[in-house]
């Protein structure tokens, strides 16, 4: 199954995260007994589920999905759900009423990934540690203004160029692409601040 995003050319989102989502929608189809897997597309502008007011939906052999600001958990709670419609509708029993709340087939999908979740976090406890996806794009700013804010020099300082080069093979994090901006970005989060 190969994911694609609507809104943006190019995906923001990293290969570890898909590797993960991967995972998910093999345990989720042995789960719920699927012998076909449904087109499935990832957004990951946060904008666009709020003007939805939805966060995933199912839609006749399509499960869209908004990954963007969201824990990995949650989005795979909404991956399950719309698993479950895509197998109510390969079963003929979705009805233009089965999304209502309260419907029989509504429950049916809540119940069933709630139960999905419960045994994907038993076997996968490390996922509880990471944070939001895409929360927002790391942005070379932003690595300034955190160096900043740790006491790390980084205008042509050769520690920071050599910390650079060592997590993603470039120098200059304007030869970054998105996930070595992250990656860096992240580094120099978990570094701790020096003593003043």
């Amino acid at each position: 199954m190969k994911f694609t995003e609507l809104k943006e050319k190019k995906s923001n989102i990293d290969s570890a995260t898909k590797e993960i989502i991967q995972d998910f929608l093999k345990f989720s189809a042995r789960r719920i007994g699927l012998d076909s897997l449904p087109n499935i597309k990832l957004h990951t502008d946060p904008k666009l589920a709020a003007s939805r007011r939805s966060f995933g939906g199912y839609m006749g052999g399509r499960i869209e999905l908004n990954v963007g600001n969201r824990h990995i958990m949650d989005v795979l709670r909404t991956l399950a759900h719309e698993l479950v419609h895509y197998k109510q509708d390969t079963m003929g029993v979705l009805r233009s009423d089965s999304g209502e709340d309260g419907s029989e087939h509504e429950n049916e999908a809540n119940a069933k990934a709630a139960v999905i979740m419960r045994l994907w976090g038993k076997m996968n406890p490390e996922l509880f540690q990471h944070t939001a996806l895409l929360a927002e794009s790391t942005t070379k700013n932003m690595i300034h203004d955190l160096a900043d804010r740790k006491g790390i020099p980084w205008d042509d300082e050769p520690s920071f160029l050599r910390m650079t080069k060592r997590l993603t093979g470039k120098e200059h994090l304007d030869d970054l692409d998105q996930e070595q901006l992250d990656k860096v970005y992240t580094h120099i989060k978990n570094l701790k601040k020096p003593a003043e």
